[in-house]
């Protein structure tokens, strides 16, 4: 067996991928999870991204060629990157040197009875909602009618979810970048996550990372519906999975980046209010704060049938850029965009005395209009998403409501 060692400066390499779109990611054990990361995914996402692969720097793929040329990084200058192939055993590199690697990185997330996963995925106008359930297979499958039956009292009144809680389950204690968290009366206890996204989550990448957890085999892209469905009389798509592994990221706790500054400020933003803006709410509309994991207000119109909703969220402005984020708001409304196409589109504008972008996209039946300020490390993003008609309408409102944004 041999592997691709590098002599790629790491502070340079990480600052470089961290101000890409996406970036690939290769398993040493699943060739098939190779997976383009969008960087606004769910929160451990990110964290199982750098944990798995950025953190085993020096990057290396087993059984596959890399050639890479040079990348430029800002301030790092023009440096080639050398690449060479070696067999494992000559590597410069005591962990990989050692036969029992692999068998030591899959203890750690391996189980010796069957885990079984549940996530109820529910779409909304302003956000994506996880509902993940995580336990020994047996625990879960005798509380199976009770998980259905919650997953199916679950509404939305506004921007936040209402259920009907079975006897006896309880509330949990809150925990970090989770909406809420409940627990059933199992031995040992399993618990129900709750948390919010923005809306348009990848579905392929999120069903890989849970399949992972799980240490079952990653899956392509048309294989999608079959590992996420909708259930008789529930509004919501379900994922349901087995397997040996602990159903949870690996190492996270104890990785090296895990302290690196843009998780903490990821983790920090969770846990302040979202109370950074001000803004005057447009004549005939309603704003409501939104919490979970990602913080902001929620604009709706509701004299007009379906209610219109224009987006205010905040993320980490170190993962959060303008085009990889232009282009999933594209893909919401079925168009494509290539990066020229995206930066002539671009228009620049003030937001709150903050230079700001916006652009209008147009689909075949939809529109997007968005923008982004970034300000103290925050990523701020406004948006509205609707019928074509309805955003040429309603284009000025957001407009006006952009003018009266006071950043604080």
């Amino acid at each position: 067996m041999k592997i691709v060692e590098t002599s790629v400066d790491l502070p340079c390499f990480i600052g470089h991928a961290l101000n890409q779109s996406a970036f690939e990611v290769s398993h040493l054990a699943r060739p098939k999870s190779s997976l383009p990361y969008n960087l606004e995914s769910e929160f451990d996402s990110i964290v199982y991204t750098i944990v798995k692969n950025v953190t085993r720097l020096p990057i290396f793929f087993a059984g596959v060629s890399l050639a890479i040329a040079a990348i430029t990084v800002s301030g790092c200058g023009e440096r080639p990157i050398t690449v060479q192939s070696v067999p494992i055993e000559n590597s410069n590199y005591p962990e990989f040197r050692r036969p029992d690697v692999d068998q030591q990185s899959t203890a750690k997330t391996t189980t010796q009875t069957e885990n079984r996963m549940l996530v109820a995925w529910f779409d909304q106008p302003d956000a994506t909602w996880f509902f993940k359930v995580n336990g020994p297979k047996s625990v879960v499958d005798a509380q199976l009618p009770k998980i259905n039956a919650f997953f199916k009292s679950v509404t939305f009144d506004g921007s936040n979810p209402e259920w009907k809680l079975p006897e006896p389950w309880s509330r949990g204690p809150k925990k970090p970048m989770r909406f809420e968290t409940l627990k059933m009366n199992t031995d040992p206890v399993v618990e129900i996550a709750i948390s919010s996204l923005a809306a348009g989550q990848d579905r392929l990448l999120n069903v890989n990372r849970w399949l992972t957890q799980l240490n079952a085999p990653n899956i392509d892209k048309d294989e999608v519906d079959q590992w996420l469905k909708k259930p008789e009389d529930g509004d919501f798509f379900l994922f349901d999975a087995v397997g040996k592994g602990t159903g949870q990221m690996s190492g996270a706790k104890n990785a090296p980046f895990a302290n690196a500054p843009f998780l903490q400020q990821m983790e920090k933003q969770a846990r302040r209010g979202p109370s950074d803006i001000d803004y005057k709410v447009p004549a005939g509309w309603t704003a409501k704060r939104v919490s979970g994991m990602v913080p902001g207000v929620k604009f709706t119109k509701t004299s007009v049938e379906p209610p219109l909703t224009i987006t205010a969220t905040r993320m980490p402005a170190a993962i959060n850029k303008w085009i990889p984020n232009v282009i999933r708001w594209a893909g919401q409304i079925d168009a494509k965009l290539s990066e020229d196409q995206i930066l002539k589109a671009t228009e620049k504008i003030e937001i709150g005395g903050v230079e700001s972008q916006l652009i209008k996209l147009s689909g075949s039946e939809k529109d997007v209009v968005g923008t982004l300020s970034v300000y103290q490390g925050d990523a701020w993003f406004f948006k509205i998403l609707a019928d074509k008609k309805v955003v040429q309408d309603e284009e000025q409102t957001l407009r006006d409501l952009l003018k009266s944004v006071r950043f604080k």
